[in-house]
């Protein structure tokens, strides 16, 4: 994303729940100029909690509860990074993250919600607790298929007797019996509420738990009340004064608990552990931090209730949308009483208004309107605007990354220089110099390429996933590499985390490749870039050339296709974020391991498919060999989604220019109606190779084993015109 004014607060948003989904719609529509927001969170696709029970009946397909933070980040021109916090250093001010790079802020904010308290039970690994959301509906995914083969009655235990959980045993109740009914079956479902308290609901009032009750009664449902579990087991659930229930499957739904890695934060949290906040939703300790939702603790307390996230949502927009100006933020007036809207599991619900208390067909329908607008405002946004840059940017040597700058992160990445590295990282010299193997040639390679991620770790992981490839394709051993750096104008704190992003992520698929990053070049511009320049070694005589190509040899493809239309798809908001991930995984996989093995079998010649497609690379082979290939179409391997985006129109921008340029191998009369993907330009593809067809099998068996799980034969080699390529089943 191109950044034209110069970035001067780092804002970070942790979690993405109802109140944060609200931040990113209000900067969608209206950018505030000089603050870069990051999104860090586990769920791309972020679970409404009003719909939940809905899905759960099966009154709603997945994707109509479920807001897809992809294109609201996109929209909002926030970074989305999917990952979790798991704790914050404030003297740094960084939040830390399990599985990469810890994120710099100037200001965060946390809505990741919370999760029922169960560290009082034992054995509480055997149920399903019904949050993280995310992580109950993977489990329920696996459990429901054993319930429905049971051949007896299904008992399901429910603990916890709060508006969620009663609200969970309706739904889960209506969902088996009407899966039973579908396959017509007759089994019986017993579902079974267990509460430490005298009764369900006991925020309700006295009418809403009679209406309740009735609804339970109706479908036998049963309460068991004044029962603390202590215990639970695979088939059962234990009581404290001797209660014992079989189950077949038990689901925690107690009240609230907040994550154990606030406790060493340093931040004022309340008894429970949540994060405690003043009327303007911000830390009463830190003014840097605010919280919203369910882990923002008040004084006096207010319940954990979706409607109140959803109402701090504009509040906390407002506030950060003014950072760090003077402005006065907006305060968070609770409203006195809610209205809730309580599903029984069919189609009927139960209003719940202070002492008030409706039922009917017609709540719910209620209901569903009131659900519905609150997800149309999240699934269509338009780009939002940023003014022209306030200040001119200078450009040639004059943009170059600030020297003390650099020198801090670089000194993060420092190692003790290896005997064939005389000058790197560690030394202030106009150049690095290293000394080459003896006998060795030296194999050169650069690729460069604007950010298509709008996380910065990973774009380093990728490119130099990417940059490596072009040497393994030659058949040599990668040694030492250059990084080439654009950063988007910013301030110098925030020049310095881009950077190190980078670099974390770049020197991650480099370490794992044995290869040493001993220099480069930074520079800054309106839109993050980033490549390396790599050098390698090789034996001449075993180079891998792209003249080898030998009638009779098996073209072998490494990687599946498709990463240039799933990308363009996922910049024009066709592609969701999940949808993506098998993209960005074949992008991550080195192909060290699978140029070693074609080597190993007598690879004639190879070459890495990447921005000119299949048959522009191809194209290469055949006309350095003078050879003829044949492809088959069928037996190309791609990605899920790729195919479909390409037949709907959905092409990466070099996509006509691949086709255009591959009119030079082609036959004239070669039918290129169902081609595209031939044309689609990868980022970090597979390698091709061309294997003696005695080798064939075992080739593809060993790549199989070694990660290249999607490696097959596409063509062969045969006799024919030269330099041309032609298109038919094998």
């Amino acid at each position: 994303m191109k950044q034209s004014h110069p970035i001067a607060h780092d804002l970070v948003l942790v979690g993405g729940g109802h109140t944060h989904v609200e931040v990113l719609r209000q900067f969608a529509m209206r950018r505030p100029d000089g603050i870069r927001l990051t999104l860090i969170s586990r769920d791309i696709e972020t679970p409404y909690s009003g719909m939940l029970p809905g899905y759960l009946a099966g009154h709603y397909r997945f994707e109509e509860c479920h807001v897809d933070l992809s294109p609201l980040a996109m929209a909002a021109g926030a970074r989305l990074y999917q990952s979790n916090a798991v704790g914050l250093d404030l003297s740094a001010g960084r939040v830390l993250c399990p599985d990469r790079p810890s994120v710099a802020f100037d200001t965060v904010s946390f809505d990741i919600g919370s999760t029922p308290a169960r560290a009082a039970i034992s054995g509480h690994e055997h149920a399903l607790a019904i949050k993280p959301v995310h992580a109950f509906l993977d489990q329920w995914r696996r459990v429901e298929p054993g319930l429905l083969a049971l051949g007896r009655e299904v008992e399901i235990a429910i603990v916890g007797g709060g508006t969620g959980g009663v609200e969970l045993a309706l739904c889960l109740h209506h969902r088996i019996r009407t899966a039973f009914k579908a396959a017509q079956k007759s089994n019986r479902v017993n579902v079974h509420i267990i509460t430490d308290k005298a009764d369900i609901l006991t925020t309700h009032s006295a009418a809403v738990r009679r209406r309740l009750h009735a609804a339970l009664r109706r479908k036998n449902i049963r309460v068991h009340t004044g029962q603390t579990v202590d215990c639970i087991q695979q088939n059962a659930v234990h009581g404290l004064d001797g209660f014992r229930l079989g189950t077949d499957v038990t689901v925690i739904a107690t009240h609230a608990s907040a994550p154990g890695w606030l406790q060493d934060t340093g931040l004022a949290l309340d008894d429970a552990g949540f994060i405690r906040v003043n009327n303007q939703l911000r830390s009463v300790s830190d003014p840097r931090v605010f919280a919203a939702g369910d882990i923002a603790s008040f004084n006096p307390s207010l319940a954990k209730n979706g409607v109140y996230a959803v109402r701090q949502g504009p509040v906390l927009a407002q506030t950060l949308r003014t950072l760090p100006g003077p402005k006065p933020a907006e305060v968070f007036s609770p409203q006195k009483r809610t209205l809730a809207l309580i599903s029984t599991g069919d189609r009927n619900a139960i209003a719940s208004y202070g002492p008030l208390a409706v039922q009917g067909a017609w709540v719910w329908r209620l209901k569903n309107w009131i659900d519905q607008r609150w997800m149309d405002k999240y699934r269509s946004l338009k780009m939002g605007s940023t003014s022209e840059m306030s200040a001119m940017r200078c450009g040639g040597c004059g943009a170059k990354v600030p020297a003390d700058l650099l020198g801090q992160v670089l000194s993060e990445f420092q190692t003790d220089e290896d005997d064939d590295i005389l000058i790197g990282l560690r030394a202030s010299d106009d150049a690095a110099v290293t000394r080459p193997p003896p006998g060795k040639v030296a194999v050169q390679t650069v690729d460069h390429f604007r950010t298509f991620m709008d996380d910065p770790y990973l774009l380093g992981r990728v490119a130099a996933t990417h940059a490596l490839s072009d040497v393994y394709a030659m058949g040599a051993d990668p040694s030492t590499a250059l990084a080439l750096v654009t950063l988007p104008f910013a301030k110098e704190a925030v020049l310095a985390e881009d950077l190190r992003q980078l670099l974390h992520g770049a020197q991650e698929t480099l370490r794992a490749a044995e290869v040493r990053l001993v220099g480069g070049h930074t520079g800054e511009g309106q839109e993050l870039a980033f490549g390396l320049s790599v050098t390698g070694y090789a034996d001449e005589d075993k180079l891998m050339k792209k003249s080898g190509l030998h009638a009779g040899d098996v073209l072998i493809l490494t990687k599946p296709l498709g990463t240039g239309a799933l990308l363009a798809g996922w910049m024009q908001g066709r592609v969701r974020h999940d949808d993506l991930k098998p993209a960005i995984q074949s992008m991550l996989i080195s192909n060290r391991q699978a140029a070693r093995i074609l080597v190993a079998h007598g690879v004639s010649t190879c070459t890495d498919v990447t921005g000119f497609g299949l048959l522009g690379h191809l194209g290469e082979i055949v006309t350095a060999s003078n050879a003829h290939a044949v492809i088959d179409p069928h037996c190309i391997p791609i990605l899920p989604g790729a195919a479909a985006l390409l037949r709907d129109g959905v092409k990466s921008t070099l996509h006509p220019g691949n086709i255009d340029a591959a009119g030079r191998y082609m036959k004239a009369d070669t039918d290129l109606a169902n081609a595209d993907i031939l044309f689609d330009p990868q980022t970090s593809g597979g390698l091709l190779g061309a294997i003696p067809s005695a080798s064939a099998d075992k080739v593809i068996d060993a790549l199989r084993l070694n990660g290249a799980h999607h490696a097959a034969a596409i063509g062969r080699v045969t006799e024919g015109e030269s330099g041309r390529i032609s298109l038919e089943r094998l």
